[in-house]
């Protein structure tokens, strides 16, 4: 990508266009544009949360930090607003 439509991807995604669209305006996938606003130092949302990536790293580790505190899954789900399917994956995917 020219470093003209990198600035272009990055004014669109600072308006609240969605790098999906972003890659279809450009011709380019929304993962390149991922990858291309995070070299750019442009914290992204990780798909599927519509929240920034820090954020969502940070619910994943409270999520665990309850888990190995002895909290059943449920209880953390409702404490936390997810869905206890949500929570489940976070533990299996995420606690070693």
């Amino acid at each position: 990508m020219k470093s003209s439509d990198i600035q272009k991807a990055i004014k669109m995604y600072q308006a609240g266009v969605s790098q999906k669209d972003i890659g279809k305006i450009l011709g380019v996938s929304g993962q390149l544009i991922s990858r291309y606003l995070r070299e750019s130092g442009i914290e992204t949302c990780i798909g599927g949360y519509n929240e920034p990536r820090s954020k969502v790293e940070s619910k994943h580790q409270e999520v665990i930090a309850r888990y190995r505190r002895g909290e059943t899954r449920s209880a953390i789900a409702r404490a936390m607003n997810m869905s206890a399917s949500g929570v489940a994956y976070i533990i299996n995917k995420l606690n070693p």
